[in-house]
Order: C-alpha cells, then structure tokens, then sequence
C-alpha cells in the first residue's frame, strides 16, 4: 500500500510492486543512456539544453519513484520483528499521574514498533469499531 500526498492511498501486490520497479528502472536506465549519448546534441540542434534539462528532471522524478516503491515493498514484506510474529509484543507504558505516583500499563500496539507496518491485530481492532 503506498500513501501519496493528502491521504491517497494505492494498494499494491507485491508481484505489482516488482513490476512497476522494474519498468520504472528500466526507463531511468533509457533516460539516463540517452543523456550520455554523445550524439544526442547534434540531432536536437536549438533545443538540446530544454531536452538535457527535462531529461534530468525526469531521472530525479524516476529515482523518487523508485525511492518510495522500495519503501513500499520493504513495508509489505516487514522487518525482522514482523517476521519474527511481533503480533504477540506487548509494550509497558508508564504515565507520572501525580509526582509520587506513577501509573503502569500494558498495550499491544497496532504498528511493528521497529518498521511501522500495520499489524494484522490493528487492523481487525480498526475494522471492528466501524
């Protein structure tokens, strides 16, 4: 699942995180040999700075893309402590109610501490409440 500006959200597999990764790297690849083209100024002539800069901005705008989608695929696979069924953690809180009193609590989180993924726990807590 990938979160984009003002709470967009796209669901992706991970077969279509893959996917997209490697046809976005693919054309960065293309982009970038076509500005190292040692021919490619002559055959734009005039407009060969306007082409340079929109190449560059379009491998910044690719390499982004790329950035977040590895971000993704590292979020929906999860870290160790997901692997290792971090479901079954229960964090211990403590809260100083008065200056001599310290209240303690136990609660089991809905994000991996470690990565932040959603856990399986959290979700069906957040679905109930609907």
């Amino acid at each position: 699942m990938l979160t984009l500006g003002e709470g967009t959200v796209i669901k992706m597999t991970r077969a279509e995180i893959d996917r997209a990764i490697e046809w976005i790297d693919q054309e960065k690849k293309r982009t970038e040999d076509y500005l190292n083209d040692p021919d490619m100024p002559k055959r734009q002539g005039d407009n060969v700075g306007r082409i340079i800069a929109f190449s560059e901005n379009k491998v910044a705008q690719l390499s982004a893309a790329l950035t977040a989608l590895r971000e993704a695929l590292e979020r929906v696979e999860g870290c160790w402590a997901c692997a290792n069924n971090c479901t079954d953690l229960t964090c211990r809180y403590y809260q100083q109610v008065t200056e001599d009193d310290i209240e303690e609590f136990d609660i089991t989180p809905k994000f991996c501490p470690v990565c932040g993924r959603r856990l399986k726990e959290g979700v069906q807590d957040d679905q109930s409440r609907d």
